[in-house]
């Protein structure tokens, strides 16, 4: 079965989503490969959305997948290092909100669930590419997911 953690963190992000933290505004979720993703002309034909877009990176220095057994169960652990590409046309002080709720939903999922091998590795990295000039305020935020999955062999 492969892993798709584009997804899966897409699914955290978007399931765990505060309005209330976020001036009573959803943003529009899109992942960058397996779709179409949303392009950002569109999302600056509709000033009061905000787009946040996952996609997945490699890290030449990480093995992608390795095996582990827990209690005689044969796991496959697999490691994304995956972005989070947060845009925003509205005010800046908006944006920072924005991006104030994915670290802080990011921060609430870092260990795994009772019961689960999954988790989000810190640290999660951040770059702010904002440009002023044109109003669009945007944050990259880098993380590692890794998740665990039986063989059957």
């Amino acid at each position: 079965m492969a892993v798709d953690s584009v997804q899966e963190l897409l699914d955290i992000v978007e399931g765990a989503w505060t309005e209330a933290n976020t001036d009573s505004k959803t943003p529009r979720f899109a992942k960058a490969w397996g779709e179409t993703p949303m392009r950002v002309s569109v999302m600056l034909a509709t000033p009061d959305r905000d787009l946040i877009t996952f996609y997945e990176t490699t890290a030449p220095q990480e093995p992608s997948g390795s095996m582990i057994a827990v209690g005689g169960t044969k796991l496959i652990r697999h490691t994304s290092n995956l972005r989070i590409d947060i845009r925003s046309v509205n005010t800046e002080a908006h944006a920072l909100k924005v991006k104030e709720e994915v670290l802080r939903i990011l921060v609430a999922n870092m260990s795994a669930p009772a019961g689960s091998f999954d988790k989000l590795l810190p640290p999660f990295d951040l770059q702010n590419l904002t440009d002023k000039g044109k109003r669009v305020y945007r944050y990259v935020i880098s993380c590692r997911l890794v998740t665990h999955r039986r063989t059957y062999t």
